[in-house]
């Protein structure tokens, strides 16, 4: 009797134990879900203080003798896109890609499977082999991409260096990334990472209602944002890198006007005196990022300058200085300048 007993005790135990790990399990998933709810709206893609600090480059990018042509055909051969990423030592943008995309589990499984993935230190010196037999060192190369940002990834198919399939300039926090990487590979998958937004436009106070840029040439220089409802991007800078003490102060000095890409019949006036629907502008711009900032420079009547890309705090005040100093009159490369800019105030701490 007591055998029976026992054996009734422990089926019973059995039971509660697995249903309170059935529980414990449930509970579990709900607060995950709970939390990259909440996290998603905030998280911090690009630490402000990683400033000279470098990820270590993936293991699993391909071992490359840097023949594009090569790499391309081969590529192709085993039905993949050739992924080209140029970056530098020391960029925090650099280290988000590596760290929060090309690190992301699900991401990494994607790109392995869809793409070769050839890296370009755009201050290295090693020698690229390009498709008419020209043979250049990284720097050159990164110069003939037209590279301004780093990191910036170029996307080839069977149209090679001349016509990429995609162009990725700066930073893309990870679901922009994901998708672009779906839109390119033409795959319809779940890559499981999505962000929270608010239906609507942030308003900040330096935006002006006066559409006629015309009237401000030579007077102020310009910038327009272009942003779209919905976009967590654009909100998240706003909060941040467009909200900070330094960039409001600037941005006031500045005539700044803010479209929306849903309302493509507002006409705007442009800087040159042309009168454009904003659809058509936008359109004919190529924009694909949002926010994307258009930048005049003072007396400008064509754009200067775009910020296209995830900027931090930092890397939009840097811009905006570098426009408003007209030092891209003599430097036509940001990265350049931004190196020379930190170099000397660092000689004139006496660091």
């Amino acid at each position: 009797m007591n055998k029976i007993h026992k054996f009734f005790k422990v089926i019973i135990m059995f039971y509660y134990a697995k249903r309170l790990t059935t529980i414990f399990m449930m509970l579990l998933s709900i607060s995950t879900n709970i939390t990259a709810q909440q996290s998603t709206k905030d998280i911090k893609w690009v630490d402000g203080d990683d400033f000279g600090k470098s990820a270590q480059i993936p293991y699993w990018f391909k071992d490359s003798f840097l023949e594009i042509e090569l790499d391309l055909e081969e590529a192709l051969d085993e039905e993949k896109l050739l992924m080209l990423y140029f970056h530098q030592e020391g960029c925090p943008y650099c280290k988000a890609t590596i760290e929060k995309n090309f690190s992301n589990p699900t991401t990494k499984d994607f790109i392995q499977e869809n793409f070769d993935v050839v890296e370009i230190n755009i201050r290295g010196s090693r020698s690229i082999t390009l498709p008419n037999g020209d043979v250049v060192d990284e720097k050159v190369f990164s110069k003939l991409m037209q590279i301004q940002y780093t990191p910036t990834i170029l996307i080839l198919d069977d149209n090679g260096l001349n016509e990429p399939l995609e162009r990725m300039n700066g930073f893309r926090p990870l679901p922009v990334f994901q998708e672009a990487l779906l839109v390119v590979s033409g795959k319809d998958e779940e890559l499981g990472f999505t962000l929270e937004s608010e239906p609507h436009l942030v308003k900040e106070i330096y935006f002006s209602e006066n559409f006629d840029l015309s009237t401000f040439t030579g007077e102020k220089p310009i910038a327009i944002f272009i942003e779209k409802r919905d976009c967590a991007i654009c909100q998240q800078m706003h909060r941040e890198a467009f909200a900070s003490k330094e960039n409001y102060k600037a941005l006031n000095d500045w005539h700044v006007i803010q479209i929306d890409i849903d309302e493509a019949d507002q006409e705007i006036i442009l800087p040159n005196g042309i009168s454009q629907k904003i659809g058509d502008f936008i359109e004919g711009r190529g924009v694909d990022f949002f926010p994307t900032i258009i930048l005049y420079g003072l007396g400008e009547t064509e754009e200067t300058f775009r910020m296209d890309s995830y900027l931090t705090n930092y890397g939009v005040r840097s811009t905006l200085q570098y426009i408003e100093s007209g030092d891209y009159k003599s430097q036509p490369s940001l990265q350049r300048w931004a190196d020379k800019t930190r170099v000397a105030r660092r000689a004139a701490r006496g660091d």
